[in-house]
């Protein structure tokens, strides 16, 4: 990988991948580039093929969730496209979604990027499935039957079909759903055909998932069985050959909208959100920002259940993130409740989480150049094997 200002030194490739219990180097760093502009709620997709990653659509007001009244609403959704090369952490030209979305998924399946679900300024459900081609920088527009309409739902691949997978979510009203369907992306035509899976053994929204291509893992959200009172501890992983959902042990931290991501063969439970303790017994006068408060915990699943092994700088939660060679990059998101604005202000933050990885932010250089994180001398890349790295 190219980072500049900082000194590389490549080590023996035979050095075996870091596994969860030696995570004790893991840290974070915020990189000297941002996001075009503050995003929640959006999309991060890794093209294999090529190591890109597409950023699609989510809150873009630099409010992010404000409060109106009894809720949280987003004023502005965005429509924006953006391709971010980890490389050389820059930004290819900007391209226009066929409609504003956000809280959708998406996956990249057949060189092809599928952003599914999710609503719109309304918060009306969407019920077009937006194709883009990643060869021929074009789009193709499906619909779903309209028992599958979702957002905050978590979408997988096996890394090795052309079916896309789509598990829990809400509905139109914020019901919970359980269901599991998926999508053989290669027979799409106007309207798709949907192919029922087994459901989830817990019904839940707000969730994402992780594959290795063996096992899809999602754990966490919320659900409207305990009326959102507080978030779901449970976790689960579902066998692509058998079509079933097992349990996996609890999260030691409960909380929705954990971004999973599957790192090396180890699976990471990233940020998330819950409600302040007891918050359907709350009487009287709540000060909004004490309603959902952010998390900076992280959790790796080990063979012994869930671990915590580091932590954002601070809050962070209605992120994308994605595993690019052992190194896990987290775009955007929202920060914790600014009492000025009555919000929880949308981030341009780039985050990168690794082992080696200091937690020292950095910024860009006066010239409008790329500063990289710093690194200590146990910088881990899976192309490379394990990289020494020494600042200048």
């Amino acid at each position: 990988m190219k980072f500049a200002n900082i000194i590389v030194t490549f080590l023996a490739a035979s050095a075996s991948t870091v596994r969860a219990e030696e995570h004790q180097n893991l840290g974070w760093g915020v990189l000297g580039v941002r996001l075009p502009e503050p995003l929640s709620d959006l999309s991060a997709t890794l093209d294999p093929a090529t190591n890109l990653i597409y950023i699609a659509g989510g809150c873009d007001s630099p409010n992010g969730n404000e409060f109106a009244g009894e809720y949280f609403v987003c004023a502005t959704i965005s429509d924006d496209l953006y391709v971010f090369n980890p490389q050389d952490w820059s930004f290819g030209p900007r391209e226009t979604l066929p409609r504003q979305r956000y809280r959708h998924c998406a996956e990249i399946v057949n060189n092809q990027l599928w952003l599914l679900g999710g609503r719109d300024a309304d918060d009306a459900l969407i019920t077009e499935v937006d194709v883009y081609d990643i060869a021929e920088k074009s789009w193709s527009v499906f619909t779903l039957p309209d028992d599958y309409l979702t957002s905050d739902q978590a979408c997988f691949t096996d890394k090795s079909s052309s079916f896309l997978y789509v598990a829990g979510g809400y509905n139109a009203t914020y019901g919970t759903r359980d269901a599991t369907f998926r999508i053989d992306t290669s027979t799409a035509s106007a309207n798709l055909v949907v192919e029922e899976m087994a459901p989830l053994i817990e019904a839940r929204g707000d969730v994402f998932a992780a594959s290795d291509g063996e096992f899809a893992y999602l754990g966490g959200g919320f659900t409207d069985a305990n009326g959102f009172c507080a978030p779901l501890e449970t976790a689960e992983k579902y066998e692509f050959a058998t079509n079933t959902w097992t349990n996996l042990p609890p999260l030691i931290n409960e909380r929705g909208e954990i971004v999973m991501v599957e790192a090396n063969g180890d699976v990471f439970a990233l940020g998330g959100e819950r409600q302040i303790q007891d918050i359907c017994d709350v009487t009287g006068n709540t000060d909004p920002g004490e309603l959902t408060v952010g998390t900076e915990v992280v959790e790796v699943l080990t063979d012994s259940g869930w671990k915590v092994i580091e932590s954002f700088d601070d809050h962070k939660f209605r992120f994308a993130a994605v595993n690019v060679d052992g190194l896990i990059y987290a775009f955007g998101g929202q920060d914790a409740w600014d009492d000025g604005c009555q919000c929880f202000k949308t981030t341009d933050e780039i985050h990168l989480l690794g082992d080696g990885v200091t937690s020292s932010p950095t910024v860009a250089p006066a010239d409008g150049g790329l500063s990289g994180p710093t690194f200590s001398l146990w910088a881990v890349s899976a192309v490379l094997g394990v990289v020494a790295a020494m600042v200048f």
